[in-house]
């Protein structure tokens, strides 16, 4: 099930209702329990690091980070919950390509893969 729009609405209306300030601390909380049980380092030697083993440890954490603490709507102060299925299916069905702009400002801004060498956008004239 790839999310419809109406069913995040849904979730923003009706999410658990909390406090702005105690879901940041929520989110805080739950970064710091995963760094320290997933034992994520980055090399402070290395500007960017290019370890796939990292990217991938951090990416597994980030979904569940999201699947644990999920969204916050700022207009309801409500949670919005995802699954980590729900996410995944998400991540899967993006689109290979963008389009923003209008006119002589539209840019094309295709799905890159890693270590992808080819320029992140290109102007449509």
């Amino acid at each position: 099930m790839v999310f419809d729009f109406l069913d995040i609405v849904d979730r923003a209306m009706t999410g658990e209702k909390i406090d702005e300030r105690e879901r940041d601390m929520r989110l805080f909380r739950r970064v710091e329990e995963l760094v320290k049980e997933l034992d994520l380092r980055c090399p402070v030697d290395t500007a960017v690091p290019s370890d796939d083993t990292l990217a991938d440890e951090v990416f597994d954490a980030s979904l569940r980070l999201a699947a644990d603490i999920g969204a916050y709507c700022t207009t309801t102060n409500r949670v919005i919950e995802f699954t980590e299925d729900e996410l995944k299916e998400a991540v899967k069905s993006l689109p290979m390509e963008i389009t923003v702009g209008e006119g002589k400002d539209t840019s094309r801004i295709p799905l890159r893969k890693i270590e992808e060498k080819s320029i992140p956008t290109s102007r449509v004239h």
